[in-house]
Formats: C-alpha cells, sequence, structure tokens
C-alpha cells in the first residue's frame, strides 16, 4: 500500500551465494530506507530480524544525532556500535564521549579514525622507546599537528588531529580540560592545556595542504622543547611514505622511512571487528579530545557556555 508522505519506507532483499560451493547462501542483504514517521518501526523491524543470540552490529555513518531516539534505540540494541568520526564535526567529539558514558558496561563502541590513528600512535610511540628520549617527556612544551584542510569546514581542527591530540595529553601527563584557545601569526589555531607541573603547554593545529593527502588528515606530528625537536611527517613526494627523525640533546634519534599501506574502510572494518571489546585507552582519549576541543566546539545549546 501507499503510505503518507510523512511516513515513507523502501526496501531491498538481497541474498549473497558462494560461487564456489555451488552458489549456496552465506548471508543476506537487507537494506531498509525510511523517513519520518516511519522511523519509529525501524528498532521493531530489526529486532524481528534478529534469531537467537545472534550479534548485532551497527554502523551508524555521518555525524552523531544531538537528540533522535532511533539512533537510541538501535546502540541500546547493538552489541557493537561502529562509527567513523573522521567523517564528523569536531563537536561531535563531545557527543560520542557523552554516548560512551550513557552505555552499559557490556557496550562497545569501535571507531574506524581510531584505527586508522594505529600506526601515527606506532610511530610517535618508537621516539620514547629509548630511555634518554622518554627522560625529557616533562620538558616538552608544544605538539604541532599538520593537516590537510576540510573544504567547508570551520572548525580549527579535524576530528582525527583532535583526535591524536587528545591521545598524547594523556601519554604526557598534561590535561586538557579547560584549555584555552587562541590563533597564531601564522595562522596556526593554538589550544593551551596544563602540563603534569601545572605549567602551559601547546598544542598548535596547522591547515597546510599537501598533494595527495585527503581532507583532514595528518600529515605532520612533531614535538617540541628546549632542545628538543621530534616530527612524523608524511613524504612530500609520496605521501604514504612516512619518516621519523628527531634531535635530543645527548641522545642519538635515528631517522627512518616506512611505506604505509592505504586506510580503505574495509579492512578497518575487519581489523576492528576481529576482537571487539571495549578499549580504555580510546575513552580517555576521546574524552580528553573532547575537553581540549569543548570551547571551540561545543554542542549546541551550550554555545554561551563555553564562550564563558
Amino acid at each position: 500500500r501507499v503510505l503518507p508522505q510523512r511516513a515513507r519506507r523502501r526496501q531491498r532483499v538481497g541474498l549473497h551465494v558462494d560461487t564456489a560451493r555451488k552458489s549456496a547462501p552465506v548471508g543476506d542483504d537487507i537494506t531498509l530506507e525510511v523517513r519520518g514517521t516511519a522511523r519509529s518501526w525501524v528498532p521493531s523491524a530489526v529486532r524481528q530480524l534478529r534469531r537467537g543470540d545472534l550479534p548485532m552490529h551497527l554502523w551508524w555513518s555521518g555525524d552523531l544525532p544531538d537528540d533522535d531516539r532511533l539512533f537510541d534505540q538501535l546502540t541500546e540494541d547493538a552489541d557493537v556500535t561502529i562509527v567513523h568520526s573522521a567523517d564528523m564535526d569536531l563537536r561531535d567529539l563531545e557527543q560520542l564521549r557523552r554516548v560512551h558514558a550513557w552505555r552499559s558496561e557490556g557496550s562497545v563502541f569501535l571507531d574506524l579514525n581510531w584505527v586508522r590513528l594505529a600506526l601515527w600512535q606506532e610511530l610517535v610511540a618508537r621516539f620514547f622507546d629509548d630511555e634518554a628520549v622518554a627522560a625529557i617527556i616533562p620538558t616538552l612544551d608544544t605538539v604541532s599537528l599538520g593537516f590537510a584542510p576540510r573544504p567547508g569546514s570551520s572548525d580549527p581542527a579535524p576530528t582525527q588531529a583532535a583526535l591524536l591530540a587528545g591521545w598524547i595529553t594523556i601519554c604526557t601527563g598534561w590535561s586538557a580540560e579547560d584549555a584555552t584557545w587562541s590563533t597564531e601569526a601564522d595562522g596556526a589555531r593554538v589550544a593551551t592545556a596544563r602540563r603534569a607541573d601545572g605549567s602551559p603547554g601547546r598544542v598548535r593545529f596547522i591547515e597546510d595542504d599537501r598533494p595527495g593527502v585527503y581532507p583532514g588528515a595528518l600529515h605532520t606530528v612533531a614535538f617540541s622543547g628546549a632542545g628538543v625537536k621530534l616530527e612524523v611527517a608524511r613524504a612530500l613526494e609520496d605521501p604514504r611514505v612516512l619518516c621519523w627523525s628527531g634531535e635530543v640533546a645527548g641522545a642519538c634519534v635515528p631517522s627512518q622511512c616506512i611505506r604505509a599501506g592505504a586506510p580503505e574502510e574495509p579492512k578497518m572494518l575487519a581489523r576492528a571487528l576481529d576482537r571487539p571489546a571495549r578499549d580504555p585507552l580510546f575513552e580517555r582519549s576521546l574524552a580528553a579530545a573532547a575537553a581540549l576541543t569543548r570551547a571551540v566546539a561545543p554542542l549546541r545549546g551550550e554555545e554561551a557556555t563555553a564562550r564563558k
């Protein structure tokens, strides 16, 4: 029957087969397209499709809704919820943090953006494998993150850079609470946090277009302090090549380059779903990233509070 315009839905059902096993069925592909009041029927329809103790994995694409009962119901039913914060606005980091806080201990959230950052984390961590270099962490006072611009975005930084910055503040013992923001003469946006000794630590977000670097992606991560300079950066001639180098008084920091694979969503999804479990480091890094950017990317309705 034809539904009213305010409650329209369409559905498509497909069957996946294995041609190597005489076209034996191996899975279903069910697509529901709904709008208007028909959205309220989706949770019950999904529940009817589940059988027994089959796990339910929800992939929510795009921005997180501020107040959407459908999102709430689906994430409550799902065993695993998958998002990709690289596709979100900066303010969605705070929303994602709150969704984490609302869910039960058994609810798992996976962020493909966090999976994408694993290589950057590994390369940054290699600097501090050397005890002499690790000893200078308290002297670091500036972290700089360079990224390719996102067309049409007014955010001072993309979510990928902010999430890595949150992880860095956790690892260095900085506090991102009550961070203040400023703009430097070169156009860099700077968040000022507190170092472990209470002195200011700067996180610089530098927008710089680089050939072959997709919008919003990192291309440089650098640390600096008194007599210290450490950097991981994409090679200008080939953005798939990442090189790290450093200068630390009294220590040897070897330079090296590696070639990284393409960040393909199917591969990242397979990696994330290999052993889905809550990741306390991700949750702490997300909270730090939200705190770091709250003043410049508040949720709707909280703009006045953020300005104060």
